[in-house]
């Protein structure tokens, strides 16, 4: 297997630095973990796949309320890794923001409440590792011209780019590599799913075939709302037609067949847990998250 070919630190407009790796799909896990000195290793891991660009303006509110209110905290509480797509788009976007808001140093004690001490606690630094397909995205420092337009998120904390992963979804089986490695060091990992499309689908499908928690975000429309309405009932035959109604199936009959065998495995799987977050108060959500990685609630 290859070896990382390049890491750097990535210095955005914003004053954040990200510590990035440039790899191949083959790369060896534990060479990306030595390249970004991930150590001591995260407690746990969440991988979130969602929407970029096709993202609906009507939940965004509650997805910022989710992401910012629950999903950070528990990671900065917790000491874990997230881990998602890594561009200023969509989802992606909204957890980059989020984290933002609750980086601080290891071990900050007291957090404060105006002026009032409303708890002590270790807090961690919060760990967002995003991974992409080189060819599709561009980062400051970036000399190829011309530039891809889709920008790299400049409050994520680590990057994975993947150098032979010429198309978006080319890059997942190198994220789940990684993931995989992960877990084989007795990590918890869970797979949230926020609105999204076919590669939603394709992280889904790896998700499943490792027999871990799946959190379905009920609501959050398209991939997930696909995937409901297969698992309340709606008959087979009609699943090409979700696919289409939803924009989620690809461009060509093999990315199409692709996207179904996808939705037909994830639809048998018996650990999917439905989260109506549109309804259901936001709190409900960490016992959630922590029942799925194993975790007792501190």
């Amino acid at each position: 297997m290859s070896d990382p070919q390049r890491a750097r630190i990535i210095k955005f407009v914003n004053g954040h630095e990200a510590y990035s790796v440039f790899v191949r799909k083959d790369v060896d896990p534990e060479n990306i973990l030595s390249e970004l000195h991930l150590n001591p290793l995260p407690k746990g891991v969440i991988c979130i796949s969602g929407g970029a660009t096709a993202f609906p303006t009507e939940i965004k509110d509650q997805t910022v309320a989710l992401i910012e209110d629950v999903v950070a905290p528990l990671a900065c509480e917790y000491d874990l890794l997230v881990v998602d797509g890594g561009t200023e788009e969509g989802v992606m976007q909204i957890i980059g923001e989020a984290f933002k808001k609750h980086r601080v140093k290891a071990h900050i004690i007291g957090i404060h409440e105006g002026d009032t001490a409303v708890e002590t606690r270790d807090w961690h630094e919060p760990l967002l590792m995003g991974f992409v397909p080189e060819s599709q995205v561009t980062y400051p420092g970036d000399t190829r011209s011309p530039k891809p337009n889709m920008q790299l998120d400049p409050n994520h904390v680590y990057f994975v780019m993947v150098m032979d992963a010429y198309d978006w979804g080319e890059e997942v089986e190198c994220m789940f590599s990684f993931i995989d490695y992960l877990a084989d060091q007795r990590l918890p990992v869970i797979n949230i799913i926020a609105n999204g499309g076919r590669i939603t689908l394709k992280e889904a499908s790896h998700t499943v075939q490792r027999n871990r928690p799946v959190i379905i975000l009920e609501g959050s429309k398209r991939a997930t709302e696909v995937i409901v309405s297969a698992l309340d009932g709606t008959p087979e035959g009609d699943w090409v037609s979700l696919l289409m109604k939803h924009e989620i199936a690809g461009k060509n009959s093999e990315q199409f067949q692709e996207a179904l065998d996808w939705l037909i495995q994830i639809a048998k799987y018996d650990k999917i847990v439905r989260f109506d977050f549109l309804s259901r108060p936001l709190d409900e959500f960490k016992p959630i998250v922590l029942s799925a990685l194993g975790i007792s609630a501190s």
